[in-house]
């Protein structure tokens, strides 16, 4: 079999429709089965940025992100476990997304921190989004460091995942 092209074909929308065509054609994968991406775990360094050119239809299910980077790669479902560090200053990696995010349903949150002791009192946003969903707290698990300093919640809104540090004891809050 020959491919003539006659244009640009050096984008990742062109290589995308290149491969979906050969994949239905020659193995009998459909569209549909295109639409979804799989990852297990996606790490973007912080300032850095994932970019998939060509937004599919259909969402990417990821289970585990950690870093501190964007991530642009359409809408996001099955998010299980969200890594956490906080570096040496204290501060807490972020990460960004452009679309939606729905979480599983039970998720892990794993926070690292190099120097717990600079972990100031407050909330640190460690999670933008377009949309937040699928955020059921009591099925939440917090794996913090073993020898910890701080106790850990986590709260959240329609666009923004945040951990709440607090000082060792007991947290009360009354609205």
């Amino acid at each position: 079999e020959a491919i003539v092209f006659t244009g640009d074909t050096n984008t990742t929308a062109r290589a995308e429709q290149i491969h979906n065509y050969l994949l239905a054609k020659w193995k009998n994968i459909g569209q549909l089965e295109l639409k979804a991406r799989m990852y297990e775990k996606v790490y973007v360094a912080s300032g850095a940025e994932l970019n998939i050119a060509e937004k599919f239809g259909g969402n990417t299910q990821i289970k585990s992100v950690a870093g501190a980077g964007t991530i642009n790669i359409g809408d996001v479902s099955g998010l299980e476990s969200l890594d956490v560090v906080f570096d040496e200053n204290g501060q807490a990696s972020c990460l960004e997304f452009d679309s939606h995010v729905s979480f599983a349903d039970a998720v892990n949150l794993v926070i690292t921190a190099e120097d717990e002791s600079k972990i100031k009192e407050g909330a640190y946003t460690v999670l933008n989004a377009a949309g937040i969903s699928n955020v059921d707290l009591t099925r939440w698990t917090i794996e913090k460091p073993e020898t910890s300093l701080r106790n850990y919640s986590v709260v959240y809104n329609d666009t923004t995942i945040k951990i709440r540090a607090s000082a060792l004891g007991t947290l009360l809050i009354v609205k």
